[in-house]
């Protein structure tokens, strides 16, 4: 902990306790992953930004394989551990402490990178261009984005992504970036609005209420509550011009 700055633990007890640190859902998990050509057995499977590891728990229930999930906090991964325990799912799940873009299998080997909401962390081209050598034939990358869904968005959302994420690109220059960088969409789709608020916003809305009396006497923390409530409220204006898209994205020849 000596090593992470103050902003970063004051941005990591904003974000404590929360059941996902990005827009999903069990459900949204499950049906990409029942969008995909079948998965060999055995596979080499990662789960890569896993966070707090509820993805990886749906991805291991329903595949029954060993994944590998990986992220930079440690505590996340104590929290994964602990969910593996109850959902019975030791055997199955490993953890490993690192950067998701500096994995050290051999080229041509893993068959499944899964990175929900977690690739914006490296970079979207980066992370796929990382990433394509290590896929066996026919590997799979699974992963949801901040994305446009308008070619012209409104000048207020636009200027807050500028700010807060100016890699941020259309769902069109996702899917021709992902294709240039040696992979095929196999399809995408746009998460549900429910993904956003029931296991999302409207917790990180309930913890921030707890944090008020605290966040009088921090005037950091108190910046970045008002930064996540702006946040929070400019969806609540533009859903439709913004969301996290699914690319589900196959290595091609």
């Amino acid at each position: 902990m000596e090593n992470i700055s103050k902003q970063g633990i004051t941005r990591m007890r904003l974000h404590e306790g929360l059941p996902r640190q990005g827009p999903g859902s069990d459900a949204v998990t499950a049906h990409a992953l029942s969008l995909l050509p079948a998965i060999p057995s055995p596979a080499r499977i990662y789960d890569l930004g896993c966070g707090p590891g509820r993805a990886t728990i749906t991805l291991t229930s329903i595949l029954k394989q060993p994944v590998v999930a990986v992220d930079l906090q440690q505590d996340f991964l104590r929290q994964v551990l602990y969910a593996a325990e109850q959902n019975g799912l030791s055997h199955l799940i490993e953890t490993q402490c690192g950067d998701m873009t500096v994995l050290h299998d051999q080229p041509g080997t893993i068959n499944l990178i899964w990175a929900e909401g977690a690739i914006y962390c490296a970079g979207f081209d980066r992370a796929l261009s990382v990433w394509r050598p290590l896929l066996a034939e026919g590997g799979i990358v699974a992963c949801s984005e901040l994305s446009w869904l308008t070619e012209n968005p409104s000048t207020e959302p636009t200027a807050f992504w500028q700010l807060n994420y100016p890699g941020m690109r259309s769902v069109v220059h996702n899917v021709t970036a992902a294709e240039g960088l040696g992979y095929k969409c196999i399809t995408h789709f746009t998460q549900p609005l429910a993904s956003w608020w029931d296991e999302f916003y409207n917790p990180w809305l309930c913890h921030i209420d707890t944090l008020k009396l605290e966040a009088e006497q921090d005037q950091d923390l108190r910046k970045l509550m008002d930064d996540a409530l702006m946040e929070i409220n400019l969806f609540r204006k533009y859903s439709h011009e913004y969301g996290y898209e699914f690319y589900l994205l196959q290595k091609s020849n």
